[in-house]
């Protein structure tokens, strides 16, 4: 049985924003197109994979200007001009990007050049119109930051650790077998209090370890 639970104590400093799923708009400038489109990311590589499906994709456009964030922390970003005047197109995307606070995100936007120039100034805000008209339009979704926990009771403690990890867990899932084994994503700002609680409350009697620090 798996339950998703959101503790009453979650702060801002146990999640980070990104969006959850592929989302697209589409703007017209003076005879040029803009399509907008963002995607929610899981690494590096996976940005760069999106990029080429993309360019092969629209290979007709005049130009497939970008920026990606991946990690909470921003420890990896990469924007591009992609042949627009400098700092038109890449770092408007980015700055849409970091108004909304998204990480682990992707957003290309593809021009059709229609014809007629439209000038350093408005080129600019065209971009980051056109990326920040499409993250408004994406839902956004929480990464929580957790370590994964296993908890193994006896079934006279059911009730003792479920109401522990209601109050510091984001998701847990239990098995029922000759013990009861419980996986938990636990907040990482709660695991000291809730391993001392976990300890205190059972007398010692209950066993955990970490599994996997997300």
């Amino acid at each position: 049985m798996a339950i998703d639970n959101i503790p009453n104590n979650i702060s801002e400093e146990d999640y980070y924003l990104t969006i959850e799923k592929f989302c697209e708009t589409s703007l017209k400038i003076k005879s040029s197109h803009f399509i907008g489109q963002c995607f929610p990311l899981l690494n590096k590589q996976e940005a760069e994979n999106k990029l080429n499906e993309i360019r092969s994709k629209y290979f007709d456009a005049t130009h497939h200007c970008l920026a990606y964030v991946v990690g909470k922390d921003n420890g990896i970003f990469r924007f591009s001009d992609d042949g627009e005047p400098s700092g038109t197109a890449g770092k408007q995307i980015l700055q849409a990007i970091n108004h909304f606070n998204f990480k682990d995100i992707l957003v290309v936007v593809i021009r059709y050049f229609g014809g007629t120039k439209l000038g350093v100034g408005p080129l600019a805000r065209a971009y980051y119109d056109s990326a920040f008209q499409t993250l408004s339009n994406a839902k956004p979704h929480k990464i929580f930051l957790t370590t994964k926990f296993e908890i193994n009771c006896d079934y006279s403690s059911i009730s003792l650790v479920k109401k522990l990890l209601s109050d510091y867990a984001v998701y847990f899932d239990v098995s029922y077998l000759n013990n009861v084994s419980f996986q938990a994503d636990i907040l990482n700002s709660q695991l000291k209090v809730f391993q001392k609680s976990l300890v205190e409350k059972s007398n010692g009697k209950i066993q955990s370890k970490i599994l996997k620090e997300l």
